[in-house]
């Protein structure tokens, strides 16, 4: 105990300042108002009470129930079982080397390089949510787009022996 150093004054000064703001930030978020629409649909449910002592209290609860919808369904980056595009990884990069065609723009500058490109293979293996994740080029992006765009069905995800929708990332590389 003799020699125990005190502790910083400054770290005790951080964490006393800290309190105000986390009580303050307690306070804002228990007053925020929900986000779900009044004109959502409302269930009223009656509720009795009674107490040992005989009284009686009754009162109304009021609570919204919101139904999800399928198309607001989030993604899954990562399921039990991937999806797969048609005869494998190597069918894949065979057809996007079939498909696609170099801009003239890219091949006069001697633009090259590697375009991620992220979308969603829906439950019935369809490609949608198509975006450019790492672009290089303009040209270079719209070309990565428009090839993934018009890929052929891929075998959906699953996960829990159910399909679901999953996002996937590829590389889309031009090299001259």
């Amino acid at each position: 105990m003799i020699k125990k150093t005190n502790s910083n004054p400054w770290v005790r000064l951080r964490v006393l300042l800290m309190l105000p703001a986390l009580a303050l930030s307690v306070v804002l978020s228990s007053a925020c108002k929900s986000d779900i629409p009044e004109s959502e649909s409302q269930d009223v449910t009656k509720v009795s009470i009674t107490y040992d002592s005989g009284q009686k209290a009754t009162g109304e609860v009021t609570y919204n129930v919101v139904e999800p919808k399928a198309e607001e369904e989030d993604a899954f980056a990562i399921v039990e079982q991937m999806p797969e595009y048609p005869g494998g990884e190597k069918a894949m990069f065979e057809y996007l080397m079939a498909n696609l065609k170099y801009p003239q723009s890219c091949l006069d500058d001697k633009i090259q390089g590697r375009v991620l490109v992220t979308f969603v293979v829906e439950k019935d293996g369809s490609i949608t949510d198509t975006e450019v994740v790492k672009s290089v080029n303009p040209d270079l992006d719209a070309e990565a787009l428009r090839v993934v765009k018009g890929m052929p069905a891929w075998t959906p995800g699953k996960q829990k022996g159910q399909e679901v929708r999953v996002r996937f990332t590829i590389p889309v590389i031009f090299k001259l």
